[in-house]
């Protein structure tokens, strides 16, 4: 499609200007804490003989040498498979009856019964709220979840690398829903009672080990385990796996210093390890809460430059015409004043001249070919008329040259007009009138 378009000397400036630029990191994107989560493990914030819970204030203490040691996002729980845990007293937050999603990375160091986490002991003794596990290569190398009288699983991975589990389980149901790395799983794997019982037991909670009738103490390393009070669908839990080692966003933390927390970069869509998401030369903190412009849209305005170069400039990002004058910012010889020099007006009046002769005949309106390409030069010729009496200084004369012009476009019967209604007798009318605009001003 034809278009009336130039290049000019505030366009060339935008090349050399000077912007904040700053490299995206290689990290992933973290995803955003959800609702309805009611504890997060995530091992960062705490230090040896304390277990903090990030969200709540969940603590827990960390029993007989449970250790921190480097994990998948930040730190982890490592529990040696002998006699060591974690313990987080009761509370009616963690006293679960109708809905639960328990979600965590693990690195297996071996494989037998290596629980992950328990509220109200083993399942056969009438006490169990909710756990998880996994099992050993005897059981399908099992993910499994249990409660008050029963248990549930799907087979899972058999080797000591890292792997995302997520479970999710309603009272009431026959089965649960198990995911790994992001994927839901067969499951299958069942004992005990034909639904699911989540009882509200007031025992404490405990991570790393199975503690009370029955022990079971697991060797997993165990890192961002998070339990909510509700069922995560299939594209939350996809979304957490997605983020990788950037785990969730944490609240009140900012990683990449750009003035948003990591929470308020995963509600936006912006990236928390990346300063300036959209590398428009400013941060992402600074469009939000400042220039007001979109952080994942380089050229908020859509006018040819970026964000950052009309802050540099001094236009608004977010008015592509910011003195008002018909000429978007990045055409605009002076995008701060009103109007534009009578050089810059006659040199495009010329590049106008030649697009017109590079107009397709059909959308002249003549009897034939050639008196089409005759209609086409007189119209070039009435612009380039008319920068020639501006290049001689006579603005009223390139007016008058227009505005003849104007009318061979102007829709009206007399005298009739020498296009067809097509978009580039639409532009080119609007660039006439945008240049007789310009002339009339002082």
């Amino acid at each position: 499609m034809f278009r009336f378009q130039h290049t000019t000397s505030i366009a060339t400036a935008v090349a050399v200007l000077i912007t904040i630029l700053i490299a995206p990191q290689a990290a992933g994107q973290c995803s955003a804490p959800l609702a309805n989560m009611v504890a997060w493990w995530d091992a960062d914030e705490s230090s040896p003989g304390t277990a903090v819970d990030l969200l709540a204030g969940h603590d827990g203490a960390m029993i007989n040498g449970a250790s921190l040691v480097p994990g998948y996002v930040g730190q982890a729980y490592a529990f040696d498979g002998s006699n060591d845990y974690i313990e987080v007293p009761d509370n009616p937050d963690l006293r679960i009856s109708d809905v639960v999603t328990i979600e965590f990375w693990v690195r297996r160091t071996r494989f037998g019964i290596d629980l992950v986490c328990e509220k109200g002991g083993d399942w056969t003794v009438g006490q169990t709220n909710y756990g998880v596990g996994l099992h050993g290569s005897r059981n399908s190398y099992m993910f499994y979840f249990f409660f008050n009288g029963g248990w549930r699983g799907t087979p899972g991975p058999s080797d000591k690398a890292w792997h995302h589990y997520a479970v999710v389980a309603m009272d009431g149901q026959a089965n649960a829903t198990f995911y790994i790395d992001g994927a839901v799983q067969p499951g299958g794997l069942r004992g005990g009672t034909a639904v699911i019982d989540l009882n509200p037991s007031t025992l404490p909670l405990h991570i790393g080990a199975q503690v009370g009738r029955y022990n079971y103490a697991g060797a997993n390393i165990i890192d961002e385990l998070s339990i909510y009070h509700a069922a995560l669908s299939a594209e939350d839990i996809q979304d957490i796996y997605d983020a990788g080692t950037a785990g969730k966003c944490k609240p009140g933390h900012d990683s990449d210093l750009d003035g948003l927390t990591d929470a308020e970069e995963g509600a936006l869509g912006t990236d928390s390890q990346n300063p300036d998401t959209d590398a428009d030369g400013l941060l992402d903190g600074t469009e939000v809460n400042s220039s007001l412009t979109d952080p994942l849209d380089a050229d908020s305005d859509d006018d040819g430059l970026s964000d950052g170069t009309e802050v540099g400039v001094g236009t608004n990002p977010n008015n592509p015409d910011t003195d008002g004058d018909g000429i978007t910012d990045a055409e605009d010889p002076t995008p701060l004043t009103p109007g534009a020099p009578g050089s810059w007006i006659e040199e495009r009046l010329r590049n106008d001249a030649i697009a017109v002769l590079a107009l397709e005949l059909d959308c002249i309106d003549a009897p034939n070919a050639n008196a089409a390409r005759g209609r086409r030069n007189a119209l070039a010729n009435k612009i380039i008329d008319a920068a020639n009496k501006l290049a001689n200084g006579d603005h009223l004369g390139a007016i008058d040259k227009l505005a003849s012009l104007l009318e061979k476009l102007d829709g009206y019967a007399s005298p009739p007009d020498w296009m067809i209604s097509c978009p580039e007798k639409d532009e080119l009318r609007s660039e006439v009138e945008l240049m007789i605009y310009l002339l009339g001003q002082p």
